[in-house]
């Protein structure tokens, strides 16, 4: 297996977990991540083993990654499968079954003690975020110096990028018992804990540094069973790829009898990269499904609540207040003169009633049955065309804001001849008057005047209605800046399937709104 076969296959498990995996609900990112990453690892460990440099000096793997779904506590979670027995991917061509198995038991042991707080361990160490640099880690038993040594170097033959060096003084490296190996190492021991705490090592607690000290003797013994293999020299190389502000780093842990060199470093944090992306990108898809969700029940319940207000009190009101009018009228033909106001009255408490039912589609997108029904009852969408002129319309709303710049459409097309449809059915009157209200409602917020008038131009390029006007400079035209329901308008069609509305902020002197029905 190539380098590119890698890639492919990394993607390739994406989409089988991911794309493929239509299961919206964000609680079970971590378990879909974890058989991701089971499957990636194996991915890794054939090519480590195959591959005809890699594999002359490949030991063993695995993967780690952290698992933030506690709210007080982080978990760091070993991954695991029923063909490795500790978590570790052990090496087919240096090491034999025997010698397999007992490595495999020792860290199984090691692990245990991990896991029973009684060392502290490295890969903790390294996801934890006060850890001040994010470079690879080394433990290794090939000693420059002469003596034991904890660094962080900025420049080294491991990689031009800073790395940390922890290595074994070899002339003790035969040493078992745990208190010499401390004294033989506590230098490096003290260093190491001085940059990670950021505190001077005297001013720990005793069992926090023998804890540090015991994790290292522990890597030490591993270093002397190779030694038994006849492995004389061990690298154990950390490698955590790092996205700032991510939660779903991972952290490869790979073995091997000969230093990487920075291109064999560079490229296994390439793989890294390539599959944090991938669960990055799938945690933020579902964040972002499941904060549209939350946004859709929150106007749900808000217009459930107002429009059961207004059916209770406007609405019976006005209704009232009609009859009693034509009862009135007849015996006094003066009110005759009121009748207009009273039923546009009327009128509009029913529009408004209506409109309150646009937010509550929202939860029904998903289900064209229940949308329809829903549209048809509260008028938003009917069978028939609507007799609507938007000119017309729009000389009223020119005269509700009278004292400022009267909107002009621009257009060569018949705007009463364009259909607008939502799952074949056609906008309402009401619907028609919320969508270029809408329009007209941002154009007085945010156009600039042309020739004393706020120009909306319309016209169609290619299969969309465009509708344009010239931004004022001083307008930032954010997401949250906009008016009125046009966020709605391009949920309820893009989510029913039925079109698409491209609202377009990105030229600094116009402003459009796209529309695909």
């Amino acid at each position: 297996m190539d380098e590119l076969a890698v890639f492919r296959k990394i993607k390739e498990i994406a989409k089988e977990h991911y794309l493929e995996e239509q299961n919206l609900d964000i609680s079970k990112h971590f378990e879909r991540g974890v058989k991701y990453l089971t499957d990636c690892q194996r991915i890794l460990y054939i090519y480590f083993s195959e591959h005809k440099i890699f594999s002359k000096k490949f030991l063993y793997t695995t993967l780690s990654y952290i698992d933030q779904r506690a709210k007080t506590k982080t978990k760091t979670v070993l991954i695991n499968d029923s063909t490795a027995k500790s978590g570790y991917y052990w090496s087919k061509s240096l090491l034999t079954p025997e010698q397999e198995e007992e490595i495999d038991i020792f860290f199984r042991d090691f692990i245990s003690e991990i896991n029973n707080k009684n060392l502290i361990s490295l890969t903790n160490i390294l996801f934890d975020r006060s850890w001040f640099k994010v470079p690879d880690f080394i433990i290794s038993n090939e000693n420059f110096s002469g003596e034991d040594i904890y660094r962080i170097s900025e420049s080294t033959e491991y990689n031009q990028e800073p790395i940390c060096l922890f290595e074994f003084n070899q002339d003790i490296f035969e040493e078992t018992d745990k208190e010499k190996f401390y004294q033989s190492h506590k230098n490096s021991i003290s260093s190491f804990i001085n940059i990670y705490k950021h505190q001077e090592s005297n001013d720990l607690d005793t069992s926090y540094i023998n804890k540090v000290s015991d994790y290292f003797h522990r890597y030490q013994q591993v270093i002397s069973l190779f030694k038994k293999f006849r492995i004389e020299k061990s690298y154990f190389n950390f490698i955590k790829p790092f996205l700032e502000g991510n939660n779903y780093n991972v952290l490869l842990t790979i073995t091997t009898s000969e230093q990487l060199s920075r291109l064999e470093r560079t490229l296994v944090n390439q793989f890294l990269y390539e599959i944090v992306s991938h669960m990055a990108a799938d945690y933020q898809a579902l964040k972002t499904e499941n904060e549209k969700l939350k946004r859709r029940k929150s106007y749900t319940l808000t217009t459930h609540g107002l429009k059961t207000e207004i059916g209770n009190s406007l609405l019976q009101l006005s209704r009232t207040l009609r009859k009693k009018y034509n009862v009135l009228a007849k015996k006094n033909p003066v009110l005759e003169n009121l009748r207009q106001n009273i039923y546009s009255l009327d009128k509009n408490i029913h529009q408004i009633y209506s409109i309150t039912g646009i937010h509550s589609l929202l939860e029904k997108v998903d289900d064209r049955e229940s949308f329809i029904f829903s549209a048809k009852d509260d008028e938003l969408l009917q069978e028939e065309k609507v007799d609507f002129d938007v000119l017309e319309y729009c000389s009223h709303i020119n005269e509700l804001y009278e004292d400022d710049y009267s909107i002009h459409i621009e257009t060569d097309l018949n705007l009463n001849e364009i259909d607008f449809k939502i799952f074949d059915l056609f906008f309402s009157e009401i619907m028609m008057k919320l969508f270029y209200g809408t329009l007209f409602e941002n154009l007085t917020r945010y156009a600039e005047p042309e020739n004393e008038l706020l120009k909306l131009h319309i016209y169609r390029e290619n299969d969309y209605l465009v509708f344009k006007n010239k931004k004022n400079a001083n307008a930032s035209l954010t997401k949250r800046y906009l008016r009125g329901n046009l966020g709605f308008f391009k949920s309820i069609i893009e989510d029913t399937k039925t079109g698409l509305m491209d609202i377009d902020r990105s030229d600094s002197e116009n402003y459009y709104i796209k529309l695909k029905l």
